[in-house]
């Protein structure tokens, strides 16, 4: 059995069935988590829009799955509304039930399968969230838990969530500057707000049983921050999917390098044709060399931490983004070849790699893709954005790097 894996928060891949510790057929080498297998199904990503749902909203889920091909009718899909966390490392989820959805196949691009969900957010997920307690202000630290002002202090968990829920209403029919006008009435509210929101942020979690394969379980975020972020002033942020502006190869003068200098004269960068559909990017491989992929990111979200609400400073920091590389090579082009003459793909930071070209001639073409997920410690159940993107390669070998590995 494979052990859980995790890509960011976002999504854990469980009870693989496995054929055997090697791949089955000529080639034989030890699986390896960053390398796409021809005879699996491989999550990349569950992209989810919005990435944090208002109660009542609906969500289009794309998931997007390397490998071996997957169809709609592979995939029974159930939901947990109730999901559990604490500071011990309680993590769990219960009333498990199947999700409602509308499902269809979608193309992403042309070395994935793709397939759209759509469902509906329960009005009562945040009510009904065991995430909420009745005592909703316990959730705090001292520090901000004096600090919240009266009649809100004093509210239930009941009367807070119909505070905001009608408010919520309210806002959604006025212009910006009458919004702006209604905080300076309510100015207390207003202030507070940005706690309100991550107090009643709760998870949800849903369950992708593929046949014949593994269960794969991912985290959803449902908050009401959605419905405030327009608010002049109330400083609630929306957190949106990260954005991959573009990706490409370092070719760096020097042999086993760890790190390298893009600025360097002597370093050759070479961009990927994002998701394209026949541009296939040349990569020259040469004798005393060493290679890094690497990935452009934007639209970072502006974050208030607890930490920040503390202070009492005005928010100015962004979340972090960070990346995880896979990729595959031609079945056909791997055939009587050892584990050592494979390419392979090692993550170095959070938006670099060091490709390792093969050392075989045989191996020319590989699919690369890259995860981007974002982050930000300090938050009560963020929600987490995510997307990814593939790219075509072709390795183009000089005479001097492939004769320096002839027997």
């Amino acid at each position: 059995m494979q052990p859980l894996r995790k890509t960011g928060r976002r999504f854990v891949i469980i009870n693989l069935a496995l054929s055997g510790a090697l791949f089955t057929g000529c080639v034989q080498f030890p699986t390896q988590y960053e390398r796409i297998e021809p005879d699996r199904i491989r999550l990349l990503d569950f992209m989810y829009e919005p990435p944090e749902a208002l109660p009542g909203d609906t969500v289009t889920l794309r998931a997007v799955f390397a490998g071996k091909p997957v169809n709609p009718e592979d995939i029974s899909w159930r939901v947990s509304w109730k999901v559990v966390r604490n500071a011990m490392g309680i993590d769990t989820s219960f009333e498990e039930q199947p999700l409602v959805a509308s499902v269809e196949p979608f193309e992403f691009s042309r070395s994935t399968s793709g397939i759209t969900l759509r469902f509906a957010i329960p009005e009562n997920c945040i009510a009904e969230s065991p995430m909420v307690p009745d005592d909703w202000l316990s959730l705090l630290p001292d520090e901000l838990r004096g600090g919240v002002p009266e009649p809100f202090a004093s509210m239930s968990k009941e009367e807070i969530l119909d505070r905001i829920d009608s408010l919520r209403t309210e806002i959604a029919a006025l212009e910006d500057d009458q919004l702006e006008a209604l905080g300076t009435l309510i100015p207390d509210l207003v202030a507070n707000l940005p706690l309100a929101m991550q107090l009643l942020t709760v998870p949800v979690r849903l369950f992708a049983d593929v046949k014949g394969e593994h269960r794969i379980q991912s985290d959803y975020t449902v908050s009401y921050t959605s419905a405030f972020a327009r608010w002049p002033g109330a400083n609630v942020f929306e957190n949106t999917n990260p954005r991959i502006d573009s990706a490409g190869v370092y070719k760096v003068e020097g042999v086993g390098l760890a790190r390298f200098d893009p600025e360097d004269e002597n370093t050759e960068y070479i961009p990927f044709s994002i998701n394209g559909d026949a541009d296939t990017t040349r990569i020259p491989v040469d004798k005393g060399y060493s290679y890094f992929v690497k990935v452009f990111t934007g639209r970072r979200d502006t974050v208030y931490t607890l930490g920040d609400m503390m202070q009492g400073v005005t928010p100015s920091r962004t979340e972090e983004h960070t990346a995880e590389w896979l990729f595959r090579m031609e079945p056909d082009e791997m055939e009587d070849l050892s584990t050592n003459d494979l390419m392979n793909v090692g993550a170095l930071g959070d938006f670099e790699g060091m490709l390792l070209p093969p050392r075989s001639k045989s191996i020319r073409h590989f699919t690369l893709w890259v995860q981007v997920t974002d982050s930000k410690i300090g938050i009560i159940n963020r929600s987490q954005g995510s997307t990814v993107a593939e790219m075509q390669g072709l390795f183009e070998y000089t005479d001097a790097y492939l004769d320096q590995f002839k027997k």
